[in-house]
């Protein structure tokens, strides 16, 4: 599976989408993720490119490395590579989650009268898809 993040939403989207991928270069992703969300979604004390570094400070990384991954080849190709799945699957809101990069599961579908029917129904629908030929 692999976890992208789209630059069309807010802001800061663009400079996420690099972070996000910088994250991902550093192999951070799980000290990263929940200090940017509580900052995003949470606190909404993330205002600016420097905070999202500050973010990456605090979950280890130096600001040297994050600025020195910011500025490499393989960020920027990684987040041309996001922009261009985005496009390819012609995202219009997020979360989505595509199975082989053909089928979006829409959530709609799935019971949610709990959260474990709810998790067992959505594995059972990526498991259809993941073995449909």
């Amino acid at each position: 599976m692999e976890r992208y993040h789209v630059d069309f939403l807010g802001p800061l989207g663009a400079k996420l989408t690099q972070a996000w991928a910088v994250a991902i270069v550093l192999n951070v992703e799980d000290k990263v993720t929940p200090i940017l969300f509580e900052g995003i979604q949470k606190t909404q004390s993330i205002h600016s490119p420097e905070d999202i570094r500050n973010a990456f400070i605090k979950a280890g990384v130096s600001g040297e490395e994050y600025d020195a991954a910011l500025n490499s080849f393989v960020v920027k190709s990684l987040v041309a590579k996001q922009q261009n799945a985005a496009q390819d699957l012609k995202l219009r809101g997020v979360p989505a989650m595509f199975v082989d990069g053909k089928y979006q599961i829409r959530n709609n579908g799935i019971s949610v009268d709990n959260a474990e029917d709810y998790a067992k129904e959505f594995s059972n629908v990526v498991n259809f898809l993941v073995n449909k030929k």
